[in-house]
């Protein structure tokens, strides 16, 4: 799993850097993403600022982190792309919810596109958090 890690980490940052961003894996538990503790974040690029997907690795398994990862993937892709919903959420963020329970769910088909199979505790890990956003 590790080396498998690896090599998702390393296809990411190609990805990513692509289009001026970094990615910024920190060894702590989590990462500090305006003022709030959370497991990652996305910030997209401004005109001369490069963009930041930063990642929580620290003590977790490797099958977690990058769960999370995919995570924060999906909202650069959905930026990429984008993704009508990010429009909306900027106009309303009571729709804060709904993108993320869209995120969640890309987030799925990017970690099974990896190959990988969430558990029941990571999808119960996911299921909690829509609760907490909605």
């Amino acid at each position: 799993m590790r080396r498998k890690a690896k090599l998702i980490l390393k296809g990411v940052k190609k990805e990513i850097q692509k289009h001026n961003i970094d990615l910024k894996l920190t060894k702590t538990r989590k990462v500090i993403c305006e003022s709030e503790k959370c497991y990652g974040y996305f910030i997209p690029p401004e005109k001369k600022k490069r963009g930041k997907l930063a990642l929580a690795m620290g003590e977790k398994r490797h099958v977690d982190y990058l769960w999370d990862l995919a995570h924060e993937l999906a909202h650069f892709r959905q930026w990429k792309r984008e993704d009508p919903i990010l429009e909306k959420y900027e106009k309303d963020e009571s729709l804060y919810g709904l993108l993320e329970k869209r995120t969640e769910s890309e987030a799925k088909r990017i970690f099974s596109g990896w190959g990988l199979r969430p558990s029941k505790r990571l999808i119960q890990r996911s299921k909690k958090y829509l609760l907490q956003v909605s």
